[in-house]
């Protein structure tokens, strides 16, 4: 039976109960101010169950017709001494109603959601970032323990689990595990960079040594043997590649004894890469098996807390 109580305070609330004996089987409270409703919730009871008064029959109709009949006698003494005894109460119900509790409000458990996430993934992306550069191995499997820590971590802070909990979770998880290989790339990228920064600065002092010898010769046969030793072509010097060096090479050698360009500038041009060239190796590391386990750490994340 379905019951209707309206507390004084102004709340109604309402509930499912098996009546006994016409009567609540167990005490309830307002879900609002506290106070007893049994004795209202009885009442809901005892006119739910109350007969039904039938409709008076019309009168009949007045016989002139009298018949003596003698008096009823009255009962005989101790004939209603012994009356049924009361059915006993049925067992079982010994706690008093309890109302559910009323839910978290959305946008309170959307902001704990979001900040478990942007924890969670965050020391998860930093220990993947750590452990990739201390092995110097990239594990793939890593993408799917960092999406159920990021949902793990989402869960516990907003103490349930929805299905917008996992969305939400889902994207941590996504932008923690591209964010991580995005670090990685990039790192591995300043490692090869550094390598070849050394290269250019090995290649300026040689240019530089050359310059020193080349700027000093003056004869044709100088030159000759300058540019036998110097060159690998192996073709043989001729007299238009005499000229040449004269007219442009010694020039250039000058200019590099002058600064121009500076040693920064030169090993900068071994190194320089742009911002999109970084994306496009990055792009270049998301293999098929890598995105494979980024599916396995975003769906993993969106499990545990959508609950």
């Amino acid at each position: 039976m379905n019951i209707r109580v309206e507390c004084p305070c102004g709340q109604a609330y309402s509930f499912d109960v098996e009546p006994v004996n016409n009567l609540m089987p167990c005490a309830v409270v307002c879900p609002d101010c506290g106070a007893d409703g049994t004795e209202l919730a009885n009442q809901v009871i005892a006119s739910a169950v109350a007969p039904q008064i039938p409709a008076r029959a019309p009168a009949a109709p007045v016989s002139r017709l009298r018949i003596d009949r003698p008096a009823p006698s009255a009962p005989a003494p101790g004939a209603y001494s012994n009356p049924a005894p009361p059915v006993p109460p049925v067992p079982g119900y010994t706690r008093a109603y309890e109302p559910p509790k009323p839910p978290m409000q959305g946008n309170k458990l959307v902001l704990r959601g979001i900040l478990g996430g942007v924890v969670g993934g965050g020391v998860a992306m930093a220990c993947w970032y750590f452990l990739t550069m201390a092995t110097e191995r990239e594990f793939g499997f890593a993408a799917w323990f960092l999406g159920i820590i990021t949902g793990v971590s989402v869960r516990l802070f907003a103490r349930d689990g929805s299905p917008v909990l996992g969305y939400i979770a889902a994207v941590c998880a996504t932008v923690a595990i591209l964010g991580g290989e995005f670090l990685v790339t990039n790192s591995f990228i300043n490692k090869a960079t550094a390598e070849l920064a050394g290269v250019g600065e090995t290649t300026y002092n040689t240019l530089i040594k050359e310059a020193n010898e080349g700027v000093k010769l003056q004869s044709d046969a100088e030159i000759k043997a300058w540019l036998q030793t110097n060159d690998d072509s192996g073709e043989q010097v001729t007299t238009a590649d005499i000229a040449n060096f004269r007219k442009v090479r010694q020039p250039k050698m000058q200019d590099l004894l002058n600064g121009k360009p500076p040693k920064s500038d030169f090993t900068k041009a071994f190194t320089a890469m742009s911002l999109s060239d970084r994306f496009g190796l990055f792009k270049a590391s998301l293999t098929l098996f890598t995105l494979l386990w980024v599916g396995f750490g975003v769906a993993s994340a969106w499990r545990i807390a959508s609950g």
